[in-house]
């Protein structure tokens, strides 16, 4: 709650803050949290005599705290101080004999209810409460994150599949028979003849015969300079290959 005091002060009794009207944006004083207690009371039942046992009780007892009455004559002490400061008033708080404490006739108080009291308490909390837009740039960042992820997986899959698909099928050509079965390259030859003749001479060495439902597939890697030359001849059917080779 925002009170007005002597239209010179403006107090908040929810931190203790206190304010110059000529300038809202900070606060000149700033109580602890029993002056605040005690102030806040005697605000409240400012038109009444607060007996000491009934502060005590509010401020300290109410708190789970253990305090006297000297210990309350010394608060009430630095509130008077500070009004005598900031409203040449010496004697705020009045001390009546045998019965308690009372604001002084010479506090006007106000409670205030304009647009100012809004303004008062949005300054006081501005400092301490934490912006909403934090919270949203987390959720921001963890959206972000959460997105480059699913990109990078996506682009990943789709390299894997890309690369999968850029692999050129083998192409093989008919170059040759033995008898009736016939004999596959995996490129075309120049110089088809002499690759026959290898062949034929391979087919001599190894006794290799062709049945129905046979073929070959031959490949060589003479077009290779940094290894030994071979030439390859495998003899397939439906169930098994059986391969021979030359060494040159």
């Amino acid at each position: 709650m925002i009170y007005t005091i002597n239209s010179q002060l403006k107090y908040n009794s929810e931190d203790g803050s206190i304010y110059g009207l000529d300038n809202l944006s900070e606060p000149i004083a700033t109580l602890t949290p029993v002056l605040n207690r005690i102030l806040k009371v005697l605000i409240e039942n400012k038109s009444q005599v607060m007996p000491r046992d009934r502060i005590l009780e509010l401020v300290w007892d109410k708190h789970g705290l253990v305090s006297s009455s000297n210990t309350l004559n010394q608060y009430i002490s630095m509130l008077r101080k500070l009004f005598s400061q900031y409203l040449n008033v010496d004697n705020a708080i009045l001390t009546i004999p045998k019965k308690g404490m009372m604001l002084s006739s010479e506090l006007l108080i106000e409670k205030e209810e304009s647009k100012t009291s809004d303004k008062i308490l949005e300054e006081s909390t501005k400092h301490t409460a934490k912006p909403s837009h934090t919270i949203d740039r987390k959720k921001i960042s963890v959206y972000a994150l959460c997105c480059i992820l699913i990109f990078i997986c996506i682009s990943m899959g789709l390299y894997i599949v890309i690369q999968k698909n850029s692999f050129q099928s083998i192409g093989f050509y008919q170059l040759s028979k033995i008898n009736t079965c016939p004999v596959y390259a995996f490129k075309e030859y120049s110089d088809k003849a002499q690759v026959i003749s290898t062949i034929k001479r391979q087919v001599a060495r190894f006794n290799i015969t062709c049945k129905n439902g046979d073929y070959f597939y031959y490949y060589d890697n003479n077009e290779s300079t940094d290894y030994i030359k071979h030439d390859f001849l495998a003899k397939c059917n439906d169930n098994t290959c059986v391969t021979t080779r030359f060494n040159f």
